[in-house]
C-alpha cells in the first residue's frame, strides 16, 4: 500500500509541476454508503474506508476547476483499492462545485481484479483550505454490481495562485 501511494503521489506531483499547478492537497478517505446494504452473500458492506491520496488543482478559473487526484484506500469489500484520475468541476457557487472525475481504478473487488476506466460524478463544498467531497460510484454491468456513495476530505496545503 505504501509503495503504490508513493508512486501515485510522485506521478501526480510530476504532472502537476509540468502543468504549473495552482494548488496541492491531501485527501483523507473515508466513508461510503451502499443502498443495497449487503453483498451477494448477505454480508454488510465495509462503510469505513480509510486511506490517503493527493489532489492537484491544475487550473482554476472563474467558473471551472480542472484537477487530478489519486489515492489508496480500503474498499467496501475490505480490499485494497487505488486510483488515478482527471476531473472537471463547475462552480455553482463560490464555495460549491459539481462535476465529473474520470479515473483509472484498480481493486480486487471490481472488474474481476482488472483495472477499469470509469466516470465518477462528484460534488465538493469548500471552505478556506478544506473541501468536503461526495462521489457516486454507479453500478456498471459486469464491472461493479453495487452502486455506492463515498465521502472524503481534501486539505489544501500549498497554493501557487496570485491572490
Amino acid at each position: 500500500m505504501k509503495r503504490s501511494l508513493c508512486l501515485l503521489i510522485f506521478l501526480l506531483l510530476t504532472v502537476a509541476a509540468d502543468a504549473g499547478a495552482v494548488e496541492f492537497g491531501f485527501n483523507v478517505y473515508g466513508l461510503s454508503y451502499h443502498p443495497a446494504r449487503r453483498d451477494y452473500y448477505g454480508r454488510p458492506f465495509n462503510e469505513v474506508n480509510p486511506g490517503l491520496g493527493i489532489n492537484v488543482i491544475l487550473h482554476e478559473g472563474r467558473h471551472a476547476i480542472l484537477f487530478s487526484e489519486g489515492g489508496s484506500y480500503d474498499d467496501s469489500f475490505h480490499q485494497h483499492a487505488r486510483y488515478l484520475s482527471l476531473g472537471y468541476k463547475y462552480k455553482l457557487l463560490p464555495f460549491f462545485s459539481a462535476g465529473m472525475n474520470v479515473g483509472y481504478y484498480h481493486s480486487r473487488s471490481v472488474n474481476y481484479n482488472r483495472p477499469v476506466l470509469a466516470p465518477v460524478p462528484m460534488a465538493s463544498l469548500r471552505i478556506k483550505f478544506v473541501s468536503a467531497n461526495v462521489v457516486y460510484m454507479p453500478s456498471y454491468w459486469g464491472l461493479n454490481w453495487f452502486p455506492a456513495w463515498g465521502g472524503y476530505l481534501t486539505f489544501y496545503f500549498f497554493n501557487t495562485k496570485n491572490d
